[in-house]
């Protein structure tokens, strides 16, 4: 058999992070099947069942090489290959630790054929049945079943946890009102290069001047303490923070005042429609992106889903008040274009399925929400209930972290869920010292064992949510509806 190394840049991926990662494979001795092309290099992908301590013989998947290539090398030839891994193909519930096993098919060569009855007619070529070089049988030489060290690939595929879902909280929030969404439009200008920042700043005095090389602001027509979604020629860009001062994250962050994109983002020419809700006393919205699959199913659990006739978008989060809709990087109405059904789902009513909608078509959504909002404790411990994600095979725990104004940590609360836990939401309770104003956030954690004794910890939290406890609700106090006679001093009658 050919002997082979297999070998990537690394062994532990998240799915929920990387879509895939590339296989380079070699075949460097016994490889003349492959290298006249009678033989087709090839892997197998096996799970590993840590009950019985041993790689399952059933393969999840076998990838064969059509690209390999045939090099020489100081020994003799050397076959080389490569393929990308599909993680999306590979289940990271059940099992998270896998095998790779390198083989080839090769033809069966035609020797002496018996054809007819007591006589052999001898021909010479090769017939149409390959065989497999593969051999699941385990040996001397293998650990774990049928793993070999020396010529095997592991490597380990987790998820992470959804962000925790808020199911019930034991706080009060004001209603959002009316979004009023504001669309400030802007034309791009060159009028140089090698600029500085500072060069590069658009104001009443140099509307959109881009100085080629540098960072360009536009300055907002109004304050703005929430969220700015930004489109440029209609393609929806992606935000971060001020902090990220290379852009590493995003194509542009947003101030109460400005908003700022990344060197070479823009040119001149380009149109740019500025997307935010400046009238909102103080409230912050929350912007959710969705852009349209090749395919809209009716799944209600998806985020764009149909019923055969209108198109519905889900919300991420319990909508407090009216929503805001941008389409294309146009502003909608609520008075005809969609419709809030509930606090948690959008129905369409200017476009109809099938075609109402296309393919990469993008939906932002502005709304108040739990996380944008102060709530109000309705009682001295309020409880926050979350909605819990089952994981048969691994242990789960949900931890509530409660932070006081200062950021320091006053409590926290940690539910433990062993593997095969089902059941509804659990409560977790938010326990402060006293009146004032706190955050909190919900972690989820699960846990995944190795083969090595080890363990890979994946994680998703919320994001922070501001609540304030009233001197009222903490102490309790109830005054008696009669007093009676205490504390009055008269002479008698």
């Amino acid at each position: 058999m050919a002997t082979q190394k297999l070998h990537t840049n690394q062994y532990i991926y998240d799915s929920t992070k990387v879509s895939a990662f590339t296989l380079y494979c070699e075949w460097t001795s016994n490889n003349d099947e492959i290298v006249n092309k009678n033989g087709i290099p090839k892997v197998d992908i096996y799970a590993y069942l840590p009950e019985e301590n041993k790689f399952l013989q059933h393969s999840y998947m076998t990838r064969i090489f059509d690209n390999f290539v045939v090099m020489t090398g100081s020994t003799g030839y050397i076959v080389r290959a490569s393929d990308d891994i599909p993680l999306g193909k590979l289940e990271s519930l059940d099992f998270w630790e896998y095998m790779i096993k390198p083989s080839y098919l090769y033809r069966d060569k035609l020797e002496k054929i018996v054809n007819k009855p007591n006589s052999i007619t001898v021909m010479s070529g090769e017939s149409s049945t390959w065989f497999d070089t593969l051999n699941t049988n385990p040996t001397d030489n293998t650990e774990y079943g049928f793993y070999n060290p020396e010529t095997d690939y592991y490597f380990v595929v987790v998820r992470s946890p959804i962000v925790p879902r808020l199911e019930a909280l034991g706080f009060t929030y004001p209603e959002g009102g009316n979004c009023k969404l504001y669309q400030q439009k802007s034309i791009v200008e060159y009028c140089g290069s090698g600029g500085t920042y500072y060069q590069n700043y658009s104001s009443p005095a140099n509307q959109n001047c881009l100085v080629y090389g540098s960072a360009y602001t536009v300055v907002l027509d109004y304050r703005n303490i929430g969220s700015t979604q930004v489109a440029v020629n209609g393609i929806t860009l992606t935000p971060t923070t001020k902090s990220d001062t290379d852009f590493d994250n995003g194509d542009y962050y947003a101030t109460e005042n400005t908003v700022t994109f990344a060197r070479y983002t823009l040119e001149s020419g380009d149109t740019v429609n500025m997307t935010y809700a400046p009238f909102t006393d103080g409230k912050n919205y929350h912007i959710q992106n969705i852009v349209v699959p090749n395919n809209v199913t009716s799944a209600t659990t998806d985020s764009i889903f149909h019923n055969g006739y209108h198109y519905f978008i889900n919300l991420d989060y319990l909508a407090y008040g009216d929503v805001g809709v941008v389409f294309n990087g146009t502003v909608l109405t609520n008075t005809g274009d969609y419709s809030l059904v509930g606090q948690s789902t959008i129905q369409l009513n200017g476009v109809t399925y099938p075609d109402g909608l296309t393919t990469g078509d993008t939906f932002s959504v502005f709304y108040m929400t739990y996380f944008t909002l102060e709530g109000i404790a309705t009682k001295k411990v309020p409880n926050v209930d979350v909605k819990v994600d089952n994981y048969n095979r691994v242990d789960k725990e949900y931890i509530l972290y409660v932070y006081d104004v200062s950021g320091q940590t006053v409590s926290t609360q940690i539910e433990k869920l062993p593997k095969n836990t089902k059941g509804g939401p659990i409560s977790l309770p938010a326990i402060v010292p006293g009146p004032g104003l706190y955050t909190y956030k919900v972690v989820s954690n699960a846990y995944y064992p190795l083969i090595n004794n080890k363990t890979i910890v994946t994680s998703n939290s919320t994001n922070t949510i501001s609540f304030r406890m009233n001197a009222s609700t903490f102490y309790n106090v109830n005054y008696p509806n009669n007093r009676g006679n205490i504390g009055r001093i008269g002479a008698g009658y």
